[in-house]
């Protein structure tokens, strides 16, 4: 068998997670602000991830005449130290994941909203504004785009209609399987598999069920450009992937199959947020009202190169035309079939991390 190919964990990516409370982050140099006369906002964001559209940022000028610049992070845990090492005061807007908001507020790294000022808020889905309402009542960040880890195969490589994440673990798959680099998504993902609680498994049982899935494994990636190039050139045939991946390779490669497991998908919401002390708070409001608007959020989803999630704004859905949305699979009712990434405790995290190290490096 090949090798395995495994991304860096703290690659520049579109998605990752926790590199552990205790780990040495690197953090690159904040961008230098411009004078007063040619204002900038500075955006924590993935790079790639709809913001830094050249489009996007050409459209934000024109409304409010200011550049845009981002801050690229490769993980959410890289995100929180970015703001914490010298991005208070400094980036403006951010993007957290709705596990990281909590993080977030408690560190201080982000400040209340005022929703009022920004109008495409009241028409974010209810369900959605629940799921990052806060404990002291108040706002902290808005809703952008949500989508799921599913699972996926290869309709031309393997005949039978898989429908379960079970199937991951068949020996005949060794060698081709797919994997995020991702310790919550791996233990939610083996919980499901052993018909256990996600959020309380049992870790002894999730750590031997992992030691033996990795034997199937082929690639553990951090970056979706890195499994649609193993799915393209067929060195993988099925695994767990992000759902807009999954669209993007569809363009390419109608072989694909992406679908929720009987077990559940793994459900992910991203959001912005305003960072404590931002130097242009009037421009970051313009900014997720911008980014969070029919108007961006249509045309990001409209474009099938695009890689854009399901948009949060019901406005944007409505705007979308049917094979869109059908593209998308924009269904609101997908989320009730998925387990959360949502706050978990930083202990719980720290010992989600370790086991996916074990599993990594046996």
């Amino acid at each position: 068998m090949d090798e395995m190919h495994r991304m860096p964990w703290g690659a520049t990516t579109r998605r990752s997670f926790i590199r552990g409370a205790a780990a040495a982050m690197a953090v690159t140099a904040l961008p230098r602000r411009v004078a007063a006369a040619g204002r900038t906002l500075v955006v924590a964001n993935w790079k790639g991830y709809g913001s830094d559209l050249d489009w996007a940022i050409a459209d934000f000028k024109a409304k409010t005449g200011a550049e845009v610049t981002h801050q690229y992070f490769g993980s959410e845990q890289e995100l929180l130290q970015l703001l914490a090492n010298g991005g208070v005061g400094q980036v403006d807007v951010a993007l957290p994941n709705l596990m990281y908001i909590k993080p977030a507020i408690d560190q201080g790294l982000v400040q209340p909203l005022d929703t009022a000022r920004i109008p495409s808020y009241g028409k974010v889905s209810p369900a959605l504004r629940q799921a990052v309402a806060a404990a002291d009542g108040k706002v902290y960040s808005v809703p952008f785009v949500w989508g799921t880890n599913d699972l996926f195969y290869n309709a031309s490589a393997i005949a039978e209609k898989l429908d379960s994440w079970k199937a991951l673990w068949d020996p005949k798959y060794k060698g081709q399987i797919a994997w995020v680099d991702d310790p919550t998504a791996a233990v939610f993902i083996a919980a499901l598999a052993l018909g256990q609680d996600p959020y309380n498994p049992n870790l002894d049982d999730v750590r031997k069920a992992l030691i033996d899935l990795k034997a199937n494994m082929k690639l553990i990636y951090g970056s979706a450009d890195d499994v649609i190039k193993s799915y393209l050139n067929k060195s993988v045939t099925a695994g767990q992937i992000w759902s807009d991946t999954a669209l993007k390779i569809r363009v390419q490669d109608a072989s694909i199959v992406s679908l929720a497991p009987k077990e559940g998908s793994i459900g992910w919401l991203d959001n912005w947020a305003i960072v404590k002390d931002a130097p242009n708070p009037d421009l970051a409001y313009a900014w997720i009202e911008f980014m969070t608007s029919p108007a961006f959020q249509v045309r990001w989803a409209t474009d099938p190169d695009g890689g854009s999630p399901v948009p949060s704004n019901a406005d944007s859905i409505a705007g979308l035309d049917a094979k869109t949305r059908e593209r998308l699979d924009a269904r609101p009712e997908r989320l009730d079939h998925a387990v959360m990434q949502k706050d978990v405790p930083q202990d719980k995290l720290t010992d989600w991390l370790e086991l996916w190290q074990t599993v990594k490096a046996s």
